[in-house]
């Protein structure tokens, strides 16, 4: 079977699953409107019973009489909570019509979208690289230096690496060993400017500092809530001179300026009501730093004086079952997102729609070209092409947006 054809074939199995789930909604809300018809029927028919045995109470008794008053009395109080619970009962199930119904409008809308860009994702699902980078080690994160035009990678056997613009290996250093009294090192992320390599450490809340060589200079940063304080950091990123690191446990970002504190970014509770844990951090050429959560996925985007612009969420909401890893920013403000779950890699417009997914359907792991074990890391290369560190094939793919997204 062809590469096509396959897809063809996982084309016509989502849109026979839109078909099914549209039936079942449609179903439901057809079973709803009819059971509401009979609640209302029922309910008005017993209304009109309790009224007319009033009538008649009242008809067949002098006036005056206290005993009959009270009795009648009692009924229409009794008739009157019953029919306050009654319509309070209706006026739920009406509203979950109009939710049922609201809910089939969007089912229609999402087939219309996935008659435009179901082929899109998943045409470009085995995308070929344009660049693999084998190693000897397993990759975590990246980092782009647009000055000298290199790379500087960090992998999960303490290895710092430094590739070219063309991907080339061009030197792997060893790092030092963490202190004696630090059993374990946890790499969180990592970001470099003019003079230096800063790798965020998950497990001893600090920063470590290299210089260009991966030469270790020092460390900055202690355990805590306060300023100066980190708490498992891990995604990080400069901007306009300032170092932005994620801490998933203090629910923030904090910002540095030379090795001390600056300032936050971000709040405990997003604007759609998700907790904030951010996990990876990007800026692009415009100095917007864009930020994504773990969890409920969700990217906050701001702007050079930290104020909020917008806040992407709904786009994200299908990936809840997803653990998102690594986030960067293409030339053109693209997002880029790694699923470590999935073994998948989607590119995103600020719109909130899916340009591409690199990496395949499943969650199966494969070592062939455009599929990974997992993407961890990603990155822009100096020549502009999105790099992703695939851990577990231990190398590195390259991918030009460019050429991907001109296949449509």
């Amino acid at each position: 079977m062809d590469t096509e054809q396959a897809f063809q074939e996982i084309e016509q199995q989502i849109e026979s699953e839109f078909a099914k789930l549209i039936q079942v909604i449609l179903k439901r809300k057809d079973n709803l409107i009819d059971e509401l018809y009979r609640y209302k029927k029922a309910l008005m028919k017993k209304r009109s019973k309790i009224e007319d045995q009033r009538a008649q109470l009242h008809s067949s008794q002098p006036r005056g009489d206290t005993e009959l008053d009270n009795e009648i009395g009692e009924i229409v109080n009794n008739f009157s909570h019953e029919l306050e619970k009654k319509l309070t009962l209706l006026s739920e199930k009406e509203a979950q019509l109009d939710c049922c119904v609201q809910f089939n409008l969007e089912v229609k809308l999402l087939e219309h979208q996935l008659s435009n860009i179901g082929a899109i994702a998943f045409a470009a699902v085995n995308t070929e690289p344009e660049v693999i980078t084998p190693l000897n080690s397993n990759p975590l994160y990246m980092t782009e230096d647009k000055k000298e035009k290199k790379l500087y990678l960090i992998t999960a056997h303490n290895e710092g690496i430094i590739l070219d613009k063309n991907m080339e290996v061009l030197s792997v250093t060893l790092l030092p060993k963490p202190p004696q009294d630090i059993k374990t090192r946890n790499w969180g992320g990592i970001a470099s400017n003019k003079h230096s390599i800063y790798v965020s450490l998950l497990n001893e809340n600090q920063i470590a500092v290299y210089d260009k060589k991966w030469k270790f200079c020092h460390y900055f940063g202690e355990f805590g809530a306060g300023q100066n304080h980190l708490s498992s950091p891990q995604g990080m990123c400069f901007s306009d001179g300032k170092l932005y690191v994620c801490e998933v446990q203090n629910s923030r970002v904090q910002i540095f300026k030379h090795e001390k504190h600056a300032g936050y970014l971000g709040q405990a509770y997003s604007k759609l009501g998700r907790v904030f844990h951010p996990t990876d951090i990007c800026a692009n050429q415009n100095n917007e730093v864009f930020v994504l959560h773990k969890g409920n996925p969700c990217i906050n985007m701001y702007d050079h004086k930290g104020d909020l612009i917008r806040e992407f969420g709904s786009f994200l909401s299908g990936m809840d079952a997803e653990y998102l890893g690594g986030l960067s920013v293409t030339n053109e403000d693209q997002m880029v997102i790694t699923s470590w779950s999935k073994n998948r890699v989607y590119i995103y417009n600020q719109e909130g729609n899916v340009c591409v997914i690199l990496g395949g359907n499943t969650k199966k792991e494969s070592s062939e070209p455009g599929m990974f074990n997992p993407p961890i890391g990603a990155c822009l290369t100096p020549q502009g092409q999105v790099a992703i560190c695939d851990h577990n094939n231990s190398r590195i793919q390259s991918f030009d947006p460019e050429k991907v997204l001109s296949i449509f």
